[in-house]
Parts: structure tokens; C-alpha cells; sequence
């Protein structure tokens, strides 16, 4: 799965089977920008982030039927993104920028006979979230946030007792975390040495290593899931 962009300048979802039957199959047709696509669980959904009106709002897609009608799960008048399932595939989680306030939250994607609200569980009006990451057994959440200071820093969240703990104290910037899929240790990049570069923690924010040390910009990190 991956966003494309077509000859009309319309970013939009799309499906590929691997190599050699590797057709791509369009999912969205929207005027618009669809991006931040996520995979439901159990493969049959996929959430994303769209332009597709007034603001950019999290919508999802199921991928088995013929219709490419979109579920709109938002009708916020801010920036929503980075749309992930829970572990169960009960709720979605985003972020949401809003008159320079950002918060992040969750939906219960459950509620069939209305809509599903958004419920904030992180609420600091100054602070600025992003890129939230569910822990493998769904009781921890990471993200990266400014939070009274220029740097960004890696966040984790217990959703049991509501409690936030810093995991990086840097004065540079730390984004982009992600869990390895056993939930032991976190990836992330960080530019506390100049350029980005590839940093491995343990989800403690322990032991932490650089992993890159070259003068390109290294970001985005993903673990391989286990075979």
C-alpha cells in the first residue's frame, strides 16, 4: 500500500500486490491529498489522512468492497494525521493541530449507530504532538512532543495509570519513534549530533546507541516485523 500522485496533481491511496503480479489498484478518487495510510489488523480497513474537505480529516476504507465510498471518522476544522489502529483494532489514534494547539486522540471505531467521538486523553494546549505509536500489547503509547522548550523529545504515556515519562531529555530534536515488535526497544532519529541520524533505545529509555553516524539525513525508521 502507498500514496501515488496522479497527472491531475490529486495525491491518492493505492494497493499492489507483490511482484510479479505486482497491478496497482487505485483506492481513492478524491479531489484532494490522501496520505498516511494504515492498515487495519486484520488487513480489511485501511485509515488515512485526506484533504478530501474543509481541513484534513482521518477517513477509512474497506479494502474488500467494490465501493470506494470513504467512512469519514473526523469533522475536525484542524490538521488531523498519522492515523494508527490499536493492537485489538477497536480504536484509532491521530493527532490534531488546531489554532497552533495540538492534541492527540483517540476513536472508538466500534459505535456503529453514530459517529465516533474523538476523546482527548492528551491535552496540553502548548505542546505540540506528534507521530503517536500504540505499544505491541496496547498498554503504552509513544510519541515525540515540544513541550515547553524548542527541542522535541520522545514521549511514553502509560494508559493504565496516566502517567508521561520523558525517554530522551534532549536539547535537539527527537522524532519519529517506533517500537520494535517484541515492545523491548524504540527506534528514532534525532539531529543531537548535527545531521539526523538513526538512534535504538530500550523502551525504558535506556541504553541508548546511535546507529548512523554518516552525513545524510536518516529518518523515518520502521522495524522488520518477525518472520
Amino acid at each position: 500500500m502507498y500514496k501515488g500522485q496522479d497527472l491531475d496533481g490529486d495525491m491518492d491511496i493505492y494497493m499492489m500486490d507483490v511482484p510479479p503480479n505486482g497491478e496497482a489498484r487505485k483506492l481513492t478518487h478524491n479531489v484532494g491529498w490522501d496520505s498516511m495510510p494504515a492498515w487495519s489488523p486484520d488487513g480489511k480497513w485501511i485509515a488515512f489522512a485526506s484533504y478530501a474537505s474543509l481541513g484534513q480529516n482521518i477517513y477509512i476504507l474497506s479494502v474488500d468492497s467494490d465501493s470506494d465510498a470513504l467512512v469519514a471518522l473526523t469533522e475536525l476544522r484542524g490538521y488531523e494525521s498519522y492515523p494508527m489502529w490499536s493492537p485489538d483494532g477497536t480504536e484509532l489514534m491521530f493527532a490534531s493541530e488546531i489554532d497552533f494547539s495540538s492534541q492527540v486522540y483517540l476513536l472508538d471505531i466500534q459505535q456503529t449507530d453514530v459517529r465516533p467521538s474523538a476523546i482527548p486523553f492528551l491535552n496540553d494546549y502548548q505542546a505540540r504532538y506528534s507521530m503517536p505509536r500504540w505499544s505491541p500489547d496496547g498498554r503504552f503509547i509513544l510519541y515525540s512532543a515540544r513541550v515547553n522548550s524548542l527541542a522535541q523529545d520522545i514521549f511514553l504515556l502509560n494508559l493504565n495509570t496516566g502517567q508521561t515519562q520523558n525517554l530522551t531529555h534532549s536539547l535537539a530534536n527527537d522524532d519519529a519513534p517506533s517500537w520494535s515488535p517484541d515492545g523491548t526497544r524504540i527506534v528514532f532519529w534525532s539531529t543531537r549530533e548535527g545531521s539526523a541520524d538513526l538512534y535504538l533505545m530500550n523502551a525504558d529509555g535506556d541504553d541508548l546507541r546511535r546507529l548512523t553516524t554518516h552525513s545524510a539525513e536518516d529518518v523515518s525508521p520502521a522495524w522488520r516485523p518477525h518472520q
